[in-house]
């Protein structure tokens, strides 16, 4: 074998040997890009707000909040799907959390839903807490999609679709100073005209083990939108607690 034969083999062996490693490694890389960009996804988590800091909502799309991807001109829209168009605010004006409703002074009000903590007959009270929030929705200049309404077709807002704890608890008391939605089908439903201001009150079932009050996240948005989000300490009203 001349020199050139061999030289031809090595760089035909060079090759093969990167197509192996690049095989094998392909995975790997595209794990790593997407750690990173979940890494950024953390770091810049669209507009975090605290208790007491409004945020302004917004279903504008010019308005999504982007990040750039891990490689050069890779993009992330971090999407909210809201059942409006314009702006709304947001406010958590504060936070507790109670062993049960009844602790929160609410056992015998109207507004827990079918009055009782639990709507599922599965769950067991005993290892859930009661998170309860006093939030103020303004309506900037939002108007309704058509599609936004009760199970009976009636028009309304839904709370749980504007706002609603990350990871998910069932939300079994809503409060919004009215009687307006009371029906079958309309709970946690309200009327936000133009220009108007509510005041609400929600409490949610949220599950003893691993619930931290020094780490309480709401999200914005149907589905796991990562656009805006609610990052806040609740007061621990809890009885074992009580010095």
């Amino acid at each position: 074998m001349n020199r050139n034969e061999r030289r031809a083999l090595i760089v035909l062996g060079c090759l093969a040997f990167c197509c192996t490693v690049g095989l094998i490694a392909a995975p790997a890389l595209i794990q790593s890009f997407e750690e990173v960009l979940m890494k950024r996804l953390a770091d810049q988590y669209g507009v975090v707000g605290d208790l007491g800091q409004e945020l302004s909502i917004s279903s504008d799309p010019d308005d999504e909040a982007k990040i750039e991807g891990p490689l050069p001109g890779q993009e992330t829209v971090l999407e909210t799907e809201l059942l409006f168009t314009g702006s709304i605010g947001v406010t958590f004006d504060r936070a507790q959390v109670f062993e049960t409703p009844r602790q929160a002074g609410l056992a015998s009000d109207e507004k827990l839903f079918e009055g009782r903590f639990f709507t599922d007959p599965s769950f067991e009270p005993e290892t859930y807490d009661f998170l309860l929030c006093d939030i103020t929705v303004r309506n900037i200049d939002a108007v309704l999609d058509d599609s936004a309404s009760t199970q009976g077709g009636r028009p309304g807002w839904l709370f749980s679709g504007i706002v609603a704890p990350y990871p998910f608890a069932e939300l079994v008391y809503f409060d919004d100073g009215t009687t307006d939605f009371m029906g079958d089908g309309e709970r946690g439903f309200f009327d936000l005209p133009s220009g108007a201001t509510r005041h609400i009150r929600t409490g949610y079932a949220v599950k003893r083990a691993g619930f931290d009050p020094d780490a309480c996240e709401f999200r914005c948005g149907l589905g796991p939108s990562m656009r805006y989000r609610f990052l806040f300490q609740a007061l621990d009203m809890r009885e074992e607690n009580d010095a």
